[in-house]
């Protein structure tokens, strides 16, 4: 049975609030308004009150921080899709909304996704199921360059590297 936008989003921030966003910060209170408005859209209004801070509110913040957790954190990329927030709307709204992950990976990490992805994930000492593993490193160099001797040229991944780059 398919996931429906709403289960992925509540799986999602349940993964962030145990992962990045502490139970009680800013960023938890904000999306558990926008969890509770979505699909719609919540007022800077209402995110004001939800913090307890003036009327202006800025949420960029949370975008931001968003966009940076779903980029370094693998254990969120299991759904393929990450959460954003949009514009502020005519009606002075903001509203949860789920895009692909891809848009926020660099194109060195879009070639190591399903790799990385692979890696079983390090466990916390109070499962049950813990066993000390090693956990690998993927270290990347960019921008990413195959020289084919066969044919006497070079070839670059995804247009990184400008041309005449190499003398």
């Amino acid at each position: 049975m398919p996931s429906t936008p709403e289960l992925v989003v509540r799986r999602l921030i349940s993964r962030l609030k145990q992962r990045a966003f502490k139970e009680g910060s800013n960023n938890a209170k904000l999306l558990d308004l926008y969890l509770s408005k979505f699909p719609g859209g919540a007022t800077n209004e209402d995110a004001s009150k939800a913090l307890g801070l003036n009327p202006n509110t800025p949420i960029y913040r949370l975008r931001a921080d968003l966009e940076q957790c779903f980029a370094a954190d693998r254990s969120l990329w299991r759904e393929q899709q990450m959460l954003d927030l949009s514009d502020t709307e005519p009606d002075h709204t903001n509203k949860l909304y789920l895009r692909p992950l891809h848009t926020a990976l660099s194109t060195s990490m879009k070639v190591w996704f399903h790799q990385c992805i692979q890696i079983p994930m390090p466990r916390k000492k109070e499962d049950r199921q813990y066993k000390e593993e090693p956990q690998p490193f993927i270290v990347m160099s960019e921008p990413l360059f195959f020289f084919s001797n066969s044919s006497g040229t070079g070839v670059d991944f995804a247009g990184q590297n400008p041309p005449n780059d190499l003398t």
